[in-house]
């Protein structure tokens, strides 16, 4: 039977049709496979921060995203890398940012210690943290803290910071602000918040023996070569002398030394001193200038050359001259009898500076017993052998140069070492009432310029100003020309 054409091309159809099916099933069958393939692959963890450490962070490097920080009660160094995906948070859980971490803060850690990376950086619930801290003490040995009635533990491995570095806990004075963290009564973390620096004095000859007011914060006699220990701020610095009153505006900046310049201050020159007498015998008659006065007084004379004429019954007369000068000052007399003038000479009338004395001052210095030392002083000295070369101050008055040697006084004082070309340096020292040597070599300085040059504005001070205590004899000395 012929199959016509019509039929051929319903066969052709038919085949072609078969075909396109054939391969559409291979492709649907291939892409079913791709899906459950995929969907049986096993999925990344979620969490791949499985490590954890507790420590006190040492260096935040924002521009490489890094921190270090000491694991806790070692002196092991972590280093590890953070992003924008790392979580921080404060010890209550509380979002915080990176920035608002601090050198020395207690943290818990988890991390990946294949990529190096910290997952999640949190403050330490149980760590506790104590800011404005001011007033404190750290015993001889490093290992406690005194603040107020409450004493700390240092632990062993504990960390000191100020200014980004790492320094050492005798380098801490009490009036340094500082934030302390810790566990329980151990503190592992101390940072300083306000340290301190210097003032000098530039050309003070005038208020030699005078006074400085640094503020509310020191006052001390001004004596030569000094070199103040100050916390940080602005202050107005009072300076008194007899005549001399004057007002300065500082500011005091950590580690630095605030030079004041006061070479334009003079002692004004004195226009009378006062004069006491002791002349023998009592009965003599005493003259001044053709005047006669009593001697049982004090008196006052305009600053000059005076005549002194003193005569009694059966003594030699004598008549010299005496220059006033503005100090206070004792005329002596022991008049000769007559008797005795042919074998001896006059008597020459000589005058001697008056005992230190300020009547109704209640400020009293007891050279003994200052600064709170042991009423029973056993001596020894202070050796200090390292840096070489560096100028020595205690307690803000100068003591030589290293290698240098000077008697010891017991009790807790400010060490501050300077040179020229280091930055500046205080250490705390306790020194024990023992009667041995007691010697110290610290640390070579740190290269710097540490100085800095101020203070010289002139301060309007808000206080009223307090008169200096000028001699009150008593009776007052009568004036007399």
């Amino acid at each position: 039977m012929r199959i016509s054409d019509k039929n051929i091309i319903l066969i052709w159809i038919l085949m072609l049709s078969l075909v396109l099916t054939g391969c559409s099933s291979v492709g649907f069958a291939k892409d079913s496979e791709f899906e459950s393939n995929y969907a049986n692959t096993e999925e990344e963890p979620e969490n791949i921060y499985v490590s954890a450490a507790d420590g006190i962070i040492r260096i935040i490097d924002t521009d490489n995203m890094l921190i270090d920080f000491y694991e806790l009660g070692s002196t092991e160094i972590k280093s590890l890398y953070y992003d924008g995906a790392t979580v921080i948070n404060d010890r209550y859980g509380q979002p915080m940012s990176m920035v608002q971490l601090q050198q020395g803060d207690m943290v818990h850690v988890a991390y990946n210690s294949t990529l190096s990376k910290a997952g999640s950086i949190t403050l330490m619930p149980e760590s506790f943290s104590h800011s404005d801290i001011s007033r404190y003490s750290v015993d001889n040995n490093g290992t406690q803290m005194s603040i107020g009635d409450d004493i700390y533990n240092i632990d062993p491995t504990a960390r000191v910071f100020s200014e980004g570095t790492e320094i050492t806990l005798d380098r801490l004075l009490s009036h340094d602000g500082i934030t302390i963290q810790g566990i329980g009564h151990t503190i592992y973390s101390v940072r300083v918040d306000d340290g301190h620096g210097y003032l000098e004095l530039k050309g003070e000859d005038a208020l030699i023996g005078g006074w400085i007011e640094i503020g509310q914060t020191l006052i001390s006699q001004i004596s030569e070569d000094m070199l103040f220990t100050v916390p940080e701020g602005d202050y107005t610095v009072r300076l008194t002398n007899p005549g001399i009153e004057e007002y300065r505006d500082v500011t005091i900046q950590r580690n630095q030394i605030t030079t004041l310049d006061l070479s334009g201050v003079h002692s004004p020159e004195p226009e009378k001193g006062i004069i006491a007498f002791d002349i023998k015998p009592e009965t003599a008659v005493t003259e001044i200038d053709g005047k006669v006065i009593d001697t049982s007084f004090k008196i006052k004379l305009p600053v000059g050359v005076h005549e002194l004429k003193i005569s009694a019954t059966g003594y030699s007369t004598i008549t010299e001259y005496f220059e006033v000068k503005g100090e206070d000052m004792t005329i002596s007399i022991d008049l000769i009898k007559i008797t005795e003038a042919e074998t001896s000479s006059y008597a020459v009338p000589t005058a001697t500076p008056a005992a230190d004395s300020v009547s109704g001052n209640s400020l009293t210095t007891d050279v003994n017993n200052q600064n709170g030392y042991n009423d029973r002083q056993l001596y020894g000295n202070i050796i200090i052998d390292s840096p070489n070369a560096a100028d020595v101050y205690e307690d803000n008055v100068y003591k030589g140069r290293v290698p240098v040697i000077y008697p010891k006084k017991t009790g807790s004082h400010v060490l501050t070492l300077r040179k020229p070309g280091y930055v500046t340096v205080s250490y705390t020292i306790n020194v024990p009432n023992d009667g041995k040597d007691q010697k110290y070599a610290f640390p070579e300085m740190t290269i710097g310029d540490g100085s800095s040059v101020s203070g010289n504005s002139l301060a309007t001070p808000t206080p009223t100003p307090t008169p200096t205590p000028t001699p009150t004899p008593t009776p007052e000395p009568t004036e007399e020309p």
